[in-house]
Parts: structure tokens; sequence; C-alpha cells
């Protein structure tokens, strides 16, 4: 719909040609993403998530289908990474710091929904740290080390419940992380297919820099793409949470909202929605009967 809106700007006449109306439809665009309501937050969808995971699936396909299994990736990136230590930097700062960088996003969400009246992006905030603390704190490292998959590095067999450093490879817990904090952002921005590959382009470029570092296979990316998943999905359930919970006191005490007793609101609303059909027209009757 906002596309349509966009291409049908950029066709109107201006004597300036159509860059300022594509400029204003992309602007309205925006703004109507970011100004949505929680009602569009109703359901989660697959479909989406698929999208977003696509250039990501696509990547670990590639390297299945042009070098190989898990350890003749292993072995082509050790080998390549030695002769190029400028992207070798590059790619370390991007997986020490991508997650930081989203984490920072979501805070900045909390603050809007805080003081700019947007109580739903304060709740998808809330929720998916949340959920993030459940997954990735708790969940997730006793996974791997349940598993216990020796990293690329130092490989050998599994050793179950190991609880060390060296054999917690699968699943990656980057991609875990960088997955539930991309995917609801899909979910809730994500307005076109181009836009929810774009959201899902940093996730595609943290899961590389495990691979590339040595610190994952591309089998453990695969599995924090679905742990990540689950998380986003948990954090989306726990949006209508939210409302009823610490959060929304937070929020109106931070907007120093009062609430109303129902009783008095209800009284109003009838006030205000009451109908009179004489002299056969709805006339709003203020007063009462």
């Amino acid at each position: 719909m906002y596309c349509a809106r966009i291409a049908m700007l950029s066709r109107f006449p201006n004597h300036q040609g159509n860059i300022i109306p594509i400029i204003a439809g992309v602007r309205m665009t925006i703004k109507q993403s970011i100004d949505q309501g929680p009602e569009a937050a109703s359901k989660y969808s697959w479909k989406i998530n698929f999208i977003c995971l696509l250039p990501t699936l696509t990547m670990l396909l590639t390297m299945r289908v042009f070098i190989g299994s898990d350890t003749e990736t292993s072995l082509f990136f050790t080998a390549y990474r030695t002769t190029n230590t400028t992207l070798t930097i590059f790619i370390q700062t991007f997986t020490d710091w991508g997650n930081a960088v989203l984490y920072g996003f979501y805070g900045y969400l909390l603050l809007l929904g805080k003081y700019k009246n947007k109580p739903d992006l304060f709740y998808l905030a809330g929720a998916c740290l949340i959920a993030h603390l459940l997954i990735v704190v708790a969940i997730n490292p006793f996974i791997k080390a349940a598993i216990g998959r020796p990293r690329p590095f130092d490989p050998g067999p599994l050793v179950h419940f190991a609880f060390d450093s060296l054999h917690v490879s699968f699943p990656s817990g980057h991609t875990t992380a960088m997955a539930g904090l991309v995917l609801p952002l899909a979910q809730r921005f994500g307005r076109h297919w181009l836009s929810i590959i774009v959201l899902g382009l940093p996730l595609t470029v943290m899961g590389f820099t495990r691979v590339y570092l040595n610190m994952h296979y591309p089998t453990d990316i695969l599995g924090g793409l679905l742990m990540g998943s689950l998380l986003s999905c948990l954090a989306w359930r726990l949006i209508p949470a939210m409302h009823s919970s610490m959060f929304a006191f937070l929020l109106n005490s931070a907007t120093g909202d009062v609430a109303q007793p129902q009783d008095q609101k209800s009284g109003q609303a009838a006030n205000r929605d009451h109908y009179s059909h004489r002299e056969g027209r709805p006339v709003v009757n203020d007063a009462g009967d």
C-alpha cells in the first residue's frame, strides 16, 4: 500500500522534477510505520520471519555448495584470513559490536515510547529485552553446554556438559542474539519484502563473521537462526502481557498519565456517544436524559 502511494507521488507533476514527491512519499511511509499502533502486532508472521532469514540461509547454502562441509569451510576461511588482515579487522569489529548497537537501538525505542507517547514501541522493546534475558542468558548457554560441540579452531568429539569455552559451538550465541533483535523489527517495521530483506542483512553479516573468524561452523549459524526465531516469537507473544504488567506502570508513571476510574470513563463515553432520534436525525445529547 505504501509502495503504491510512493509510486503515485512519483508521477505527480512538479516543475523541479519528481524527486520532491518521492522524498515526501518516503517520509510519509516511515512516519506511518513508526506511528502504527499495536493492533498490527496481533499475530506473529512466519512468512516475514522466513523472508528476513532468507539472505542468511542463502549465504549458508552458498558455502555448502561452493566450499563444502563444515570442516572444509573452516579450513577455507582459516587460510583466507591469514592473507586478508584488513578485512579481518572490520569483521572482528562487527562481531564484537554488532549486537551492542542493536541493543542500544532497543534502548532508544524504550525512550521513544516513554517520552513520545508511543506505548507500542515501549512494549515491543520491553518484551524483546525480557525474551533475550530468558533465551540468550539462560536457555541458550545450557543448550550449548549440553551438546558440547567443540569450536572449529579446536576440533574434536562432543563433550556433553563440559561447561568450558571450547565446547559451546552449537548453536551460535551471537547469531541467536542478532536474530532475536532483527526479527521483531522486521515484524514491526517490515512493510514490503525488500525492506524485510534489508532488515535481515545485519544478521547475515553477523553469521558470516562467526564462520570467518573460525568461531562457529555454518550449521552452528543455522542453529542460531532457529533459536533466534523462537526468541522473536516469544517476544512477540509477550507484548500483550506488557500492557498489564510492571512495564505499563513504568510507562504511565513516566508519562504522568493518571488512570481514570472505569465507571467515570464509561459514563463520559456514554454521554459522548448518546444519540437521540428526535426529529428523525441523530443528535448528540451532551446533557443526558
